[in-house]
């Protein structure tokens, strides 16, 4: 699972994007962070619209986000591990992911500050945020991130008669810490490690190391094993397994695996105790007409035959939990959408 990062490239954020109408003059607004006074210079906080206002230096910071600015588009980009949101200059929206949140005045340059709303980045990254009217007192409180799994990598090659490697395969596969309490935690990591050690011996194994091209080179054969779309809570951990296949750096095929797990049984979850699946219909039929549905909802992002192919019992589908209240169903790359789309995912509420 790859995760975004992106280095804080802000030196005073002297954003110079034309000018905004003058303000009246606000008393001061203090802002602490766990407790610990914010100190700004320049351009301090202001409440315009009922919207609490500030710098993007300081607070941001201090919950742990990452700040970029790209002036081309004029975006500002937040990354706190797996969470992204962007804001841009002169824009009402917030997209915090694939989800547009409207707010009520369009993000703006102060005295040559650019000015964020506070509370909606903010708790989108997972603080609460107090108002103290009488001491004009923002008061922000995070609790720090438990690292809740870690990652772990099994490779294995293989060389031909000549010493050359012509097939590798890497898995990247998630592992539960010791800050998990559930019972199962070490059964379950046991039963992942598995499948990704099995995965990898697998490919390997039958891998063709006799094989060569036009030019008498020999073929070479590479799977990368990953995961994303990680949930852990409520005594389940979900995700998404991922392999890309490559023969000779080319010919990508992208398949996945759907991964969810009953801590507290050390389980595999079937689709039925993750969903109301309808008396009489099998979980195959379920995520066959939830993705027919959307199908026919956007009818353009798909291919012509899309319909089709999801009706055949060979077009391989899968499931995970996305958070705790959205199931994401998926189907093989290339199948209903082009091939360079990668594996197709649709959000189901639950």
């Amino acid at each position: 699972m790859k995760k975004q990062q992106i280095t804080a490239l802000f030196c005073g954020v002297a954003l110079m994007m034309g000018t905004v109408p003058a303000y009246a003059e606000q008393p001061d607004i203090a802002i602490t962070v766990n407790g610990g006074n914010i100190v700004f210079e320049g351009q301090k906080p202001v409440i315009q619209n009922d919207i609490t206002w500030i710098p993007l230096r300081g607070v941001l910071e201090t919950l742990g986000v990452d700040v970029a600015w790209n002036k081309d588009t004029k975006t500002i980009t937040l990354v706190e591990g797996d969470k992204v949101g962007t804001l841009t200059m002169g824009s009402d929206v917030f997209q915090a992911e694939n989800k547009e949140v409207l707010i009520d005045a369009p993000v703006q340059n102060m005295n040559g500050s650019a000015m964020i709303p506070l509370r909606i980045v903010s708790e989108y990254f997972g603080a609460d945020v107090q108002w103290n009217g009488k001491t004009r007192t923002v008061s922000i409180t995070k609790q720090p991130q438990i690292k809740y799994v870690t990652d772990k990598t099994y490779k294995q090659e293989v060389e031909n008669e000549n010493g050359e490697v012509v097939a590798m395969a890497t898995a990247v596969y998630p592992v539960l810490t010791l800050e998990v309490p559930d019972e199962k935690r070490n059964e379950v990591n046991q039963m992942i490690a598995a499948k990704a050690k099995e995965a990898v011996d697998t490919y390997v194994a039958q891998a063709q190391t006799d094989k060569v091209d036009e030019a008498g080179n020999p073929i070479t054969y590479q799977m990368v094993i990953s995961y994303e779309d990680m949930y852990y809570g409520n005594g389940k951990l979900s995700y998404l397994m991922t392999a890309k296949e490559f023969h000779n750096n080319s010919n990508r095929v992208d398949m996945g695996f759907g991964m969810t797990f009953d801590l507290t049984t050390g389980k595999q979850m079937r689709l039925s105790e993750l969903t109301d699946v309808p008396a009489g219909q099998s979980e195959q039929k379920y995520m066959v007409k939830q993705l027919q549905d959307d199908v026919r909802k956007h009818p353009t992002a798909y291919m012509v035959d899309a319909i089709t192919t999801l009706d055949n019992p060979e077009t391989k589908l899968g499931y995970y939990l996305k958070d705790e209240t959205t199931l994401t169903l998926f189907v093989e790359a290339g199948s209903v959408k082009e091939s360079k789309e990668g594996i197709v995912k649709v959000d189901i509420k639950r």
